[in-house]
């Protein structure tokens, strides 16, 4: 941080860790931004699939320098129709907001705005569902995939990602791990992974990094 800081950005929870925060966090975030004239910026559109406490949001009474961006595309697994939202206790950032808003996009085409109406309406118990099964699913990967040699992975408190960590010796890079640790078609049906999407399987996808080795592993084939 420097004199040229203007606001915080905060992911949580997170793609692809699951991280989150807890309340005392949020808190010494909050103090630190005051203390310092900053905005916080908080990108909270998993804070539906929150496993085992309730999610902690930025938007208390606390403090209204906040722009909360949330969206409908995980919550009601709308991910390619970009439905989404900001809300903020500052009157006057809403109103700038809503101007720049409308010379951008103007709005959704009408069947996204109808199909969010009918969601929140008639769906409301849809997220809780999709996070029973995310959650069964989050605990066969981290359980599976610590039972590996030379893989460690904690278990996510949210999203529906896990990162577990290669810790062998070697100079592959997690790719490559990947690739040679996991035999792709001998894994169970209870915990089948492939490079690319497979119809039924708990893992949908594999994304490496080099540095640090790990893997992105997502369980979000929900249908």
């Amino acid at each position: 941080m420097d004199a040229r800081t203007r606001a915080i950005v905060v992911n949580f929870p997170s793609n692809p860790t699951g991280a989150t925060l807890t309340i005392a966090q949020r808190d010494e975030l909050i103090e630190f931004a005051r203390r310092h004239d900053l905005w916080i910026i908080s990108d909270e559109v998993y804070d539906r699939i929150i496993y085992d406490r309730p999610h902690v949001s930025f938007l208390t009474p606390d403090y209204d320098k906040v722009l909360m961006v949330n969206s409908f595309s995980k919550t009601f697994a709308m991910t390619g129709w970009r439905i989404g939202y900001v809300l903020s206790p500052h009157t006057e950032a809403m109103q700038l907001i809503m101007k720049l808003q409308y010379y951008v996009t103007a709005c959704s085409n009408d069947a996204m705005q109808r199909a969010v109406l009918v969601a929140l309406e008639h769906a409301s118990d849809y997220p809780n569902q999709m996070v029973a099964a995310f959650r069964a699913r989050r605990d066969v990967m981290v359980r599976r995939l610590n039972a590996m040699p030379g893989v460690s992975c904690h278990k996510p408190e949210g999203a529906f990602y896990v990162s577990p960590r290669w810790t062998s010796e070697g100079s592959e890079g997690s790719e490559g791990s990947a690739a040679r640790t996991l035999p792709w078609r001998s894994w169970p049906t209870a915990f089948s992974a492939a490079p690319a999407r497979r119809s039924g399987s708990p893992v949908t996808d594999i994304f490496a990094s080099p540095t640090p080795p790990r893997w992105r592993t997502s369980n979000a084939d929900w249908t």
